[in-house]
């Protein structure tokens, strides 16, 4: 069955990375699919193949937060975005979270790897990050990604964080449930989005459930807004660091900040065509 020219059984996904704002994109792309009636569900690191898994578990929505495009074979009738980040801007972020902030709770790995950094120099700690499971997990997936499947819509970190709003509109856009023709008014509100979101969060009753019902943009806006990193600081803009805050600084480039030339050269030593890859750098003088 189709409706709206998308087939009702169209499963939708988030694929992110650690330490590429996976946390508020999440929030984000779950609230807005919960309003909707969706059911969804989160994995992380390591996850299995996906099609089994949603075809199991009967989920309508999947955020993945550490993908794997290998995970993705078998996987028909999709559409998801999948956005990534400067992988020199990963370690820098990765080091930090995982030297001060990152919950440790059942992860013996992080723990051990945390007494690590701080027992070493910041120029050391840097190298033993992008030594450390998660962190080379991540910059391999996005060295074996595969950016050109008409499925997956591509996004950038830093797109995101210069106008977030229009980088979920272009999301919702693209899996086409975004009700385009909704008139601005004053009064910003949608019953059905209210009542689904309060249900799930205290497991009350079973959302209510419109076939691919459209999310407003005014709507989407105030979930935009409520996750931003404003919100989620307590005022503190981007730029203004707070090192053992999760949400660090938010800024592109910062890698420039601490990388030298011994982790330049490492860097390029294992990982030679990552830049080139990602579109992060045109040749490889950097």
């Amino acid at each position: 069955m189709t409706l709206y020219g998308v087939s009702t059984n169209m499963i939708f996904l988030y694929l992110g990375h650690h330490k590429c704002a996976s946390t508020t994109l999440q929030n984000i792309f779950q609230e807005t699919m919960i309003s909707l009636g969706k059911k969804h569900g989160c994995i992380t690191y390591p996850h299995p193949e996906i099609a089994p898994l949603v075809k199991r578990r009967q989920f309508e929505c999947l955020s993945i937060r550490q993908a794997d495009y290998a995970k993705l074979k078998n996987m028909e009738n999709f559409r998801a975005f999948h956005l990534i980040r400067d992988p020199r801007d990963i370690i820098v972020s990765a080091y930090f979270s995982h030297r001060y902030s990152h919950e440790t709770t059942n992860w013996q790995e992080l723990q051990e790897h945390r007494q690590q950094l701080n027992s070493v120099s910041q120029e050391e700690g840097l190298l033993l990050e992008m030594e450390f499971g998660v962190t080379r997990c991540t910059l391999e997936a996005l060295q074996n990604w595969q950016y050109s499947n008409a499925h997956i819509l591509e996004l950038k970190f830093e797109q995101f964080i210069i106008d977030p709003v229009q980088t979920f509109i272009n999301i919702f856009s693209f899996f086409e449930v975004l009700d385009k023709k909704s008139a601005k008014t004053k009064r910003n509100f949608n019953w059905l989005n209210y009542y689904n979101k309060v249900i799930y969060s205290y497991r009350l009753l079973r959302p209510l459930k419109i076939p691919l019902a459209k999310i407003k943009p005014q709507y989407l806006k105030q979930i935009v807004k409520k996750y931003s990193f404003e919100n989620m600081t307590g005022g503190r803009q981007r730029g203004q660091e707070d090192i053992k805050n999760h949400y660090r600084k938010g800024v592109p480039n910062d890698w420039t900040n601490y990388f030298t030339d011994l982790h330049k050269h490492y860097f390029k030593e294992n990982y030679p065509n990552l830049l080139l890859k990602t579109g992060y750098e045109r040749d490889g003088n950097w």
